[in-house]
């Protein structure tokens, strides 16, 4: 359509005039050149950004539209990008999750989709891989409206926070995988991903064992990436127990002795190569000098299984990204399964072979994993212990109850009238009941964390005062909560059913944790290998299955040695283990070893190896062989 420079003004006020009288919408008819109307050929025109059709117009847009937690959430799965579905016969325990059919699994509103970008849209772009996320990225920059400065400025910012992920070796996410679905080496490197940013200079990073869950070949990329931030003018200070990065930080420093109140001691500083100097009061100095030198030898009964019923088979293991026609894991040894980040251990390990096992050993329809003779089948997690607000190590490891025992029996004690029950900090009696028998008040803080304070009535004893003046060797109830289990095990060495239950933890090297201390306040190794103390002092474990996973993270060469010794124990009296590790003294020790690879997600679930370290170390396929 042609319009001259005198029939402009007069068609712009009769759109106007349209607008205005029909609330936004015009309709436009073509005429021919004898000026007749054309009233098959029209087009509709809106102002309001919506559907002449409908009526339905998009309000001004912002990114609150198209966030998840926000207005862009999807209405039938509320953003979730899953739909739950509850048994109402028993609405606690039984509810599956399927991914929403509206939004695909990314928590995105449907209508989203009439927006497109390049072609795209968001719900396209949420279900790519962030490699290929980075690519488009790159195309759109040719685009003729990517010229537009504010745009061009923001396009800049998400191609380099998608290449900073990509970077890190996680471009086989997209956007819409959900974070807790992340393993433990997954969600470091994301959060490594984010202070990547070459743009910041003379900044303290603190950095909080940054190897956990990390693949040696992941630990290197790891240490280019603080080198990277140093050499910007950064520094950087890591918690960290890797041999790799200790050896080539610039400085050390080493505390200890040991844990708890028998650490806080500064015992060297020093710069790697001169570790020497230090090895006779530094453990991690002997450590570095020493090389590894983690070994508690094989187990005999592995070296006496070769034949092939001394294996669990699990075939057709197919779950996520799992391909795996058939993998075997030896019997009565201590098998290991490593790989990189998001190769598929856990979803071979917890999500294949354990739920087909609790199946076979219930006489259920198990699946893939062939019928073995498994008493009792344990998995031991990194998940919190506490299960009340008065849980404790003490109460974890089941010698509570005895040493109750124990003080009720007291002269002192049936004087007083005290039995069992007084002692007990979950029913009143002799408990505090201002604080209820946690020694603390918790107070609300509003829009802050909660704050904890020593109770003013007990003062944090936990009981009244009729029960802290009764004594077992000068010591009150509360004075032996207040123990650690290294010095109750001194205290309790006559006393069989109460030792019995403790030395267990002490011999994991958890000694320095205190009896009464909250299980909440525990870390997640701690957690774990109190979680397994329980299992050391059970006389019966021969034919047992034994599941841990990662159970060396946060871990000295000393404390893994401790472990080492107490896994090859039960190993010798007949157990099958299975953990999931990446820690190289850990392989190194293992009786047989199944590793997934080559990569991760879609490029990772297939085995590349199993056998034993010997056969390993001839490995041509494998991924972990040159760093272990």
């Amino acid at each position: 359509m042609r319009v001259g420079e005198a029939q402009k003004n007069r068609l712009s006020r009769s759109l106007k005039l349209a607008l205005a009288e029909s609330e936004g919408y015009v309709e436009c008819f073509v005429s021919g050149k004898d000026g007749k109307l054309d009233f098959k050929k029209q087009a509709l025109y809106s102002s309001k950004g919506g559907c002449s059709e409908c009526g339905y117009s998009w309000p001004e847009l912002d990114s609150r539209y198209f966030a998840i937690n926000s207005l862009g959430r999807c209405p039938d799965c509320d953003g979730l990008g899953v739909e739950q579905e509850v048994d109402e016969d028993d609405p606690v325990e039984n509810f599956t999750q399927e991914i929403c059919k509206s939004c695909l699994g990314t928590g995105l509103a449907s209508k989203l989709s009439a927006i497109t970008l390049g072609g795209r849209t968001l719900v396209d772009l949420n279900r790519v891989p962030l490699r290929d996320l980075c690519a488009f990225f790159v195309s759109l920059q040719k685009e003729a409206f990517a010229q537009n400065p504010a745009f061009k400025r923001v396009l800049g910012e998400a191609l380099q926070i998608a290449e900073r992920i990509d970077k890190t070796g996680l471009g086989y996410l997209h956007l819409a995988r959900r974070v807790r679905s992340l393993s433990g080496g997954e969600t470091g490197r994301l959060k490594l991903a984010g202070i990547l940013s070459e743009t910041l200079r003379g900044v303290l990073y603190i950095l909080d064992e940054p190897s956990q869950g990390l693949h040696p070949s992941e630990i290197n990329e790891l240490l280019l990436t603080l080198t990277r931030l140093k050499e910007l003018g950064n520094t950087v200070i890591v918690v960290d127990h890797d041999d790799f990065l200790i050896r080539n930080a610039d400085y050390v420093i080493d505390l200890g002795p040991g844990g708890g109140a028998k650490g806080g001691e500064l015992l060297a500083s020093f710069v790697p190569s001169e570790a020497h100097r230090f090895k006779d009061v530094s453990a991690t100095a002997a450590a570095l000098v020493g090389g590894h030198n983690v070994s508690v030898g094989a187990s005999t009964s592995a070296k006496a299984s070769a034949d092939k019923t001394s294996f669990i088979v699990v075939e057709d293991a197919k779950i996520h990204n799992l391909n795996i026609p058939t993998v075997r894991f030896q019997k009565e040894a201590f098998n290991v399964v490593c790989g990189v980040s998001g190769s598929g251990k856990t979803s071979l390990v917890l999500y294949t072979l354990y739920p087909q096992l609790l199946a076979a050993a219930s006489q259920q329809k198990g699946g893939g994993a062939r019928r073995f003779e498994i008493p009792k089948i344990e998995l031991i997690d990194r998940k919190p212990l506490a299960k009340s607000s008065v849980s404790m190590p003490i109460t974890y490891l089941d010698a509570f109850t005895a040493v109750r025992q124990l003080f009720a029996q007291l002269p002192e004690a049936q004087i007083r009238g005290l039995n069992l029950r007084s002692l007990s900090l979950h029913v009143e009696g002799g408990r505090c009941e201002h604080c209820g028998g946690r020694g603390e008040i918790l107070m609300s803080m509003k829009f802050l964390p909660d704050a904890r304070v020593r109770c003013e009535y007990c003062q944090g004893k936990r009981y009244k005062q009729d029960v802290l003046d009764v004594t077992y060797k000068g010591y009150s109830i509360a004075d032996i909560l207040n123990l650690t289990i290294e010095e109750a095990c001194e205290v309790f060495k006559f006393h069989k059913p109460i030792l019995k239950k403790l030395e267990p933890a002490n011999q994991l090297g958890l000694g320095y944790l205190k009896l009464g201390q909250p299980t909440l306040s525990l870390s997640g190794g701690e957690n774990q290998r109190l979680k397994l103390a329980p299992y050391m002092s059970g006389t019966q474990v021969e034919n047992n299955l034994l599941i841990l996973d990662e159970p060396t993270r946060g871990l000295h060469a000393l404390d893994i040695q401790a472990l080492l010794k107490v896994l090859r124990n039960l190993v010798e009296r007949k157990l099958t283990i299975v953990c999931i590790e990446h820690s190289a003294d850990i392989i190194r020790q293992a009786d047989w070893i199944v590793e997934l690879g080559p990569g991760a997600a879609d490029k990772g679930g297939r085995l590349i190896f199993e056998g034993d370290f010997k056969s390993l170390k001839k490995s041509k396929a494998s991924k972990i062989q040159a760093w272990v």
